[in-house]
This record gives C-alpha cells, sequence and structure tokens, in this order.
C-alpha cells in the first residue's frame, strides 16, 4: 500500500482505538449505524476508482478529471452515503463513526483515491503524465499502476469493514450474555417490575429474549424473571 495512504489509514485506526478503549459495547442500533456507514465508504471509493480509470483512459486533462465532484456515478455514492446516515444512524455511536459522520465518511473515501495519483506521480501529477498519444505503452503502463493501486485500497477498506462487523457482533453478544448472567444471580426472586420499571419492564419476553425490536440490556431483566 502506498505510504501516504497506509499512514492516514493507521492514523484514523488508531484514534478510532483510543476512542473504543474504556467505552461500553455499541448497542443493535449504534452497530447498524457503523456498519451502513463503513459500506457507505467502501462504494464511495469504487466510485472515485472508476472515476480516476476512466480519466486515465480518457484524452483531457488528468487531474482535473479525477477531482471532479460533479461526476455522476461519484455523486451518487456521495448522496447514498448522505443517504445511509439518515436511515441508520438515529443513534450516533459512542465510537466507530466521527461526529460529522457521512461528511466524515466521504471525504476520507474520496480523498484516499485521489491521493493515489499523488502517491504515483507527485504533487504535481500533471507533469509526470504521458500525455503524447503516440506513447500507448507508457499510457498503459501509469494507467495499470493507478488501477493496481486502487484495488489494494479498496480491498482493504472492504476486509476491515468486514472485520469490524464481525468484531461489533461478537462483543456485543459477549456483553449481553455477561448481562443476563448477572441478573439471573443477582435478581433471581426479584419483582423486577418494580426494580426496573422503564422500557424493559414492558417488552414482550419472548421477542426480547431473541434481541428482537428491543434494546439489548433489557434480555437482562427478562431473563431473571424467567427463571
Amino acid at each position: 500500500m502506498p505510504a501516504w495512504t497506509a499512514r492516514t489509514l493507521l492514523t484514523a485506526f488508531l484514534v478510532t482505538l483510543a476512542r473504543v478503549s474504556g467505552a461500553a459495547p455499541l448497542g443493535e442500533v449504534e452497530q447498524t449505524c457503523v456498519n451502513a456507514m463503513n459500506a457507505a465508504g467502501l462504494v464511495v471509493a469504487r466510485a472515485q476508482a472508476a472515476l480516476t480509470d476512466a480519466c486515465f483512459a480518457g484524452t483531457g486533462d488528468v487531474p482535473a478529471c479525477v477531482a471532479n465532484d460533479a461526476d455522476a456515478g461519484l455523486a451518487g455514492a456521495v448522496q447514498h452515503t448522505f443517504d445511509a446516515a439518515l436511515a441508520a444512524c438515529t443513534e450516533p455511536p459512542a465510537f466507530g463513526v466521527a461526529p460529522t459522520v457521512d461528511q466524515s465518511v466521504n471525504d476520507a473515501a474520496v480523498t484516499h483515491v485521489r491521493g493515489l495519483v499523488d502517491d504515483a506521480f507527485g504533487s504535481s501529477p500533471a507533469g509526470a503524465m504521458i500525455a503524447a498519444p503516440s506513447d500507448t505503452k507508457g499510457r498503459r503502463c501509469q494507467a495499470a499502476v493507478v488501477k493496481g493501486m486502487e484495488a489494494v485500497v479498496v480491498g482493504y477498506v472492504g476486509r476491515f469493514a468486514r472485520c469490524v462487523e464481525k468484531a461489533l457482533e461478537g462483543t456485543a453478544t459477549k456483553a449481553r450474555k455477561k448481562l443476563v448472567a448477572q441478573a439471573r444471580r443477582r435478581c433471581r426472586g426479584a419483582s423486577t417490575a418494580t426494580m426496573l420499571a422503564g422500557r424493559c419492564a414492558t417488552r414482550d419476553r419472548r421477542r426480547v429474549s431473541r434481541g428482537v425490536s428491543a434494546p439489548a440490556p433489557c434480555a437482562a431483566p427478562v431473563a431473571s424473571r424467567t427463571r
């Protein structure tokens, strides 16, 4: 992976770990937000990669073409991230998503993929790119290298998103099991409807025990009442 992109991704990852440290596991709604934003970021990265490839296949100003925010494919992907944030991030998670939600996801995805051009050709890529149509071999070489770099980044982002989804699911499952066990031990025989008279007291036991349409903490008082 290019050094600039690797450093940026590593910094973002370390910041996320710092925010995760000591934080409680995310609930199902919060996990949905994190996973939706990661998936949307992957769509944006792919859209920017497709735009970059098209620019190298053309005959115009490649750097200007790559930075075209108005490209239909890229604009559609950016809009998708906004729509996904509205639908899935009604409860912003304590970690895993930046406070600006969709804007941060879009900016990161676009910046990383566009930065590959600078990684390959320097801070002034226009001067290093082969413009002469007679040098088809050189043009194909440059286009192939950038396309390969894009594949590495897109593959990394996709794998990272899958790892995050599995990690969040596993962490929440372990925390939920621990909570249920604690409730069964500490609240056995107690009137949880009185002691825990909030939303959990009104949940349907069977639905809560399956984790359907209920906050994860509600599984604990229900478990203590059913044993």
